[in-house]
């Protein structure tokens, strides 16, 4: 006979899932684990069993608010918007062989040959999406972590050389934000990968070249970790995307695909940081700031409580919504 206090430590246990899910299994799940336990004599609760089942109800809340399907999306389609920033970035930012040599100011800090620090994160990030497109999940998230040391420690020399040319906050915060977001949750869609990575890659290196504040496009001009965002990935080129991510979502949501909604509504948020940061920054818009980021996150809740309405409807609590 198993023990009260084993019954209430896994009803404890269980108590770290939503309530919903608790209505529906948890009178179940604590029977079953009795069961086992009995059946294998034990008194008490096999090793790290209690951890792994608050794990496990973790994992249930994440779902509640950010559900799988939608996790999936948005790694997938972060993991090659990283790639593609990053490759760009890395061609008119950290690369002198992008520009004249003489257009390259001579008190730029050299990390190496390349003319700041982002390589140490822009090299991983590469290998994270090679990874997710070769459909490796426990490879891509690991390459992630390696990321993350890579864009501190970017942060940190750029801190210790004082290298004006970056790679600035806005920049490593961004990063860091994407690599996050490809961790989320299993990024092997590949195909949605190789379009994140298709159009961003495309669409920043059109910037990039056409360089539009300075009404000099195709010069080979240099421009730097600061004139990445504000001359290239200016302000109000972030500002016209969200606008085209709210159509998109809205759109989206009045056809009932509602994940792949949420997925990009979700998936804007790290762009909808550089948006906000940007438009205060180098514009001085501070009212269009605030509107950029209070929007980019009404709308995120918004699209991902359809998708929970959505699925609450059709009585499935994890069955898979239109993507």
């Amino acid at each position: 006979m198993t023990s009260a206090n084993l019954e209430e430590q896994y009803r404890a246990a269980v108590r770290w899932y939503p309530p919903r899910w608790r209505r529906r299994f948890g009178e179940a799940m604590v029977g079953v684990l009795l069961d086992v336990a009995d059946s294998e004599g034990r008194t008490a609760p096999a090793t790290g069993e209690l951890v792994d089942l608050r794990g496990r109800g973790l994992a249930e809340w994440i779902n509640v608010v950010c559900p799988k399907d939608v996790r999936a999306l948005v790694a997938s389609i972060s993991v090659g918007v990283a790639a593609a920033f990053t490759l760009t970035y890395f061609f008119f930012v950290s690369w002198p062989q992008g520009f004249d040599r003489g257009m390259v100011p001579d008190n730029v800090p050299l990390f190496g040959p390349f003319l700041n620090a982002a390589p140490l994160f822009i090299a991983p990030v590469l290998l994270m999406f090679v990874a997710a497109v070769a459909g490796s999940r426990v490879l891509t998230h690991a390459i992630g972590v390696v990321a993350l040391l890579g864009v501190v420690s970017a942060a940190l020399l750029r801190s210790a050389t004082g290298n004006w040319n970056g790679p600035g906050s806005t920049t490593v915060v961004f990063v860091a934000l994407l690599v996050i977001f490809a961790s989320i949750g299993d990024p092997r869609r590949r195909l949605t990968s190789l379009a994140a990575f298709g159009f961003v890659g495309i669409a920043s290196a059109l910037f990039g070249f056409l360089r539009l504040p300075t009404a000099r496009p195709w010069e080979t001009q240099f421009v730097g970790d600061a004139g990445w965002w504000s001359i290239a990935l200016a302000p109000w080129v972030l500002a016209s995307a969200g606008g085209i991510v709210l159509v998109s979502v809205l759109v989206l949501l009045a056809q009932r695909r509602t994940v792949l909604a949420a997925a990009i509504a979700v998936a804007w948020l790290p762009w909808a940081a550089a948006a906000t940061v940007t438009l205060k920054v180098f514009a001085g818009e501070e009212v269009d700031s605030f509107v950029m980021a209070i929007g980019s996150v009404v709308l995120c809740l918004f699209a991902l409580q359809q998708v929970r309405t959505r699925t609450i409807r059709r009585g499935a609590g994890d069955a898979p919504t239109r993507a």
